[in-house]
């Protein structure tokens, strides 16, 4: 049910509506009067009622947590904000992007929070330009209330189709447990309530979970459920499942020249919400690349063509079972469109744990892998293709993946169980805070390095912590703790934890934001030293190799960042590391572009795009699918050219062989032309 006060405001007409806003926001600087207070306050907060958790950033809700599972949000990749305004025009493409966004906290008592979020956004390539404005109620009820406004100042050049807010929920609530979620996975039970009352069950994702009448949604979270409540001008809901993503989806009618809606959300059947609510101040991490100059990058000397995922070598797929002919004949098809190609080395068991030099079988096993990865070299350096070893995907790593930690108690990583207080060893994961674990991985990394001659680079494909729930992270043993301690110059230091976990010897559970903040600079730091040893272990391995160039670091721009543990500076300062990739990021004007610049240019690094020619999907021919447009696939391939990337690299290489079900003739020739540009301009 909604309160009086927003009650009130759904009478305001469109007319009304439109006097109230500011009549420019080119430069967003607060929220119109009428819900501006005095001494209101910009910036990031935290709003906690007992496990309830709110995180608000500049551009809205950027989590909603209960005991750190996510109400609202994606725990897999921790997208920003989670309940977002969306314009969509033809072919649901994006029609705009917010310009600039502020929040800003309105009223702070035990038993309401209110806080604001007002920005612009402007057309893609466009005139149009909008206002908009999330004006949110917190009640200690377990209620939160959304009221949306939207007003048109400049008509689009392109039709608006569907004017939406995007509810991001987890995979892990809304769909069945599954190793892998993808757009076919089952969904869990939810309810729609059409106008008029009638209930619809259904389950998330279905091809019958959407309404054009909907009054209301039901959605399971943690064993209880959740509603959504919409005003009467809603005109569509949908719950949507794409496999990489998972959301509510709702849509109001379009602005003319103003709108606004309202969403009820009750939360109040989770355990523990309801008590009093409290607003902390969250200092915001410098971003430096926002604001300071960044030099253009310089005319690569030497520009690579990179392209990743040649066939998988280990003891089990196919892949290594290629004879040289067959080895050739992709080497030679890959050579006439790249420079380097990434040696797929991945879901290996080296058996580097069993110990070589007393298990002759295991060394059998190590020198079969790594016999296929040197003929892969070989045939590639006849060809005119160099290789960058891969050796960190699919748990394959020597001496620290998942086949070789479970034969290693010693030296696994323990987690955090909250309810209990246990902390329970995570077989297949290695622990990278111990000080005798890291000396052992040193070792396993360059033992297989001496095996394997001539490679080119080492390459870091999207290695990563997730470090959301903080307990699920691999970081609680006892020799963590004192990893911990030392790194915090403070024998008495402990974890910090959330007051609704079970208190232990190890954790603290009155631990402040900085606590918290410190906790999470000491895993970027422990990740740090993870990539510098192996780095090392592979340039010690190949100090006679004169082809050697050092470590390619890809990474997902979306998971760079202190809930993965990657800090791009202190990545970048690791001496061993020579490129670093920005995956996912197709424009020059991206904040992410500029992050990787400015890191790799204050530390002497080299800077690589990258561009999906298709992606991956068991479906389809060559279980790669095709989207999107040749015309914008070659201007993703364009930005790195124009930006004067050191490397443009490209997934997958199946696109390019000739005899694939994969292969994209046309985008291979636009890849030619756009590289061959790439090549020359260099030259010039």
């Amino acid at each position: 049910m909604m309160n009086t006060v927003n009650r009130n405001r759904m009478r305001c007409s469109v007319k009304q509506f439109a006097l109230i806003l500011l009549p420019s926001l080119a430069v967003v600087s607060g929220c119109h009067s009428m819900v501006q207070e005095p001494r209101a306050a910009a910036g990031r907060y935290v709003i906690t009622s007992g496990p309830l958790e709110i995180q608000v950033g500049d551009l809205g809700v950027d989590a909603v947590l209960w005991r750190d599972r996510c109400v609202f949000g994606d725990s897999f990749e921790h997208r920003s904000p989670v309940i977002e305004p969306q314009l969509i025009t033809d072919q649901w493409q994006t029609l705009a992007r917010v310009e600039e966004s502020r929040s800003q906290m309105l009223e702070q008592t035990a038993e309401r929070v209110r806080f604001t979020t007002c920005g612009s956004m402007a057309e893609v390539a466009g005139p149009g330009r909008w206002r908009f404005e999330q004006e949110w109620t917190v009640e200690a009820a377990g209620r939160l209330t959304l009221l949306y406004r939207l007003h048109e100042d400049v008509a689009p050049g392109k039709p608006l189709r569907h004017n939406r807010v995007m509810f991001l929920v987890d995979r892990k609530e809304v769909l069945a447990a599954a190793t892998e979620h993808r757009a076919d996975t089952p969904g869990n039970p939810v309810t729609m309530v059409e106008r008029g009352g009638k209930e619809v069950a259904t389950t998330f994702g279905a091809g019958e979970a959407s309404t054009s009448q909907p009054a209301a949604v039901r959605l399971p979270f943690a064993g209880r459920m959740i509603s959504l409540r919409l005003s009467e001008n809603a005109t569509w809901l949908q719950t949507w499942n794409a496999g990489w993503r998972q959301a509510v989806n709702v849509e109001f009618p379009a602005p003319k020249p103003a709108v606004e809606c309202q969403v009820d959300i009750s939360i109040s059947e989770l355990a523990g919400v309801g008590g009093p609510l409290t607003v902390q101040r969250l200092e915001t991490r410098p971003a430096p690349w926002l604001a300071e100059p960044i030099p253009a990058l310089p005319k690569p000397a030497a520009p690579l063509r990179f392209v990743q995922c040649t066939p998988s070598i280990n003891q089990w797929h196919d892949a290594d079972k290629l004879n040289p002919d067959e080895t050739r004949k992709m080497a030679t098809a890959l050579a006439r469109h790249f420079d380097v190609a990434e040696l797929f080395v991945a879901y290996a068991d080296w058996q580097y744990a069993k110990g070589w030099d007393t298990d002759p079988a295991a060394r059998q096993v190590a020198d079969r892998i790594a016999a296929k990865a040197q003929e892969w070299i070989d045939i590639g350096h006849q060809c005119g293709l160099n290789l960058a070893l891969s050796l960190d995907f699919g748990g394959g790593e020597p001496g620290t993946g998942t086949s070789e930690t479970r034969r290693l108690p010693q030296f696994q990583a323990e987690r955090f169980a909250p309810d209990t207080g246990e902390f329970v060893k995570t077989k297949d994961q290695f622990d990278w805070a111990n000080a005798k674990a890291r000396e052992f991985a040193y070792q396993a990394w360059f033992a297989v390095a001496a095996k394997i001659k001539g490679v080119d680079f080492l390459f870091f494909n999207e290695p990563l912590y997730r470090l959301r729930p903080w307990y699920q992270a691999p970081f609680f043993s006892e020799a963590a703790l004192g990893d911990f301690r030392a790194y915090c110059r403070d024998p008495r230091a402990r974890f910090p934890a959330k007051p609704y976990a079970c208190p232990t010897p190890r954790t603290d559970n009155s631990a402040t934001l900085a606590d918290w903040r410190r906790w999470e600079d000491w895993v970027a730091d422990v990740y740090v030293r993870q990539i510098a040893i192996q780095c090392r272990a592979v340039a010690d391995a190949n100090r006679d190799n004169p082809r050697y160039q050092g470590a390619i670091w890809f990474q997902n721009v979306n998971w760079v960042g202190s809930d993965f543990g990657t800090d791009l500076d202190r990545i970048c300062a690791i001496s061993g590391v020579r490129y670093v990739v920005c995956e996912y990021c197709t424009s020059a004007a991206s904040p992410h572009w500029r992050k990787f610049r400015y890191f790799a240019a204050k530390h002497g690094r080299f800077v690589g795009s990258f561009v999906n020619i298709g992606h991956y999907d068991a479906k389809s021919p060559g279980a790669v699918k095709y989207d999107g447009t040749v015309v914008a696939f070659e201007a993703a391939c364009r930005m790195g050219v124009d930006e004067n990337a050191a490397m443009v690299a490209l997934y997958p290489a199946d696109s390019f062989y000739p005899w694939s079900p994969a292969y994209n003739q046309e985008r291979v020739n636009t890849w030619d032309k756009v590289m061959t540009e790439y090549l020359h301009k260099a030259s010039e």
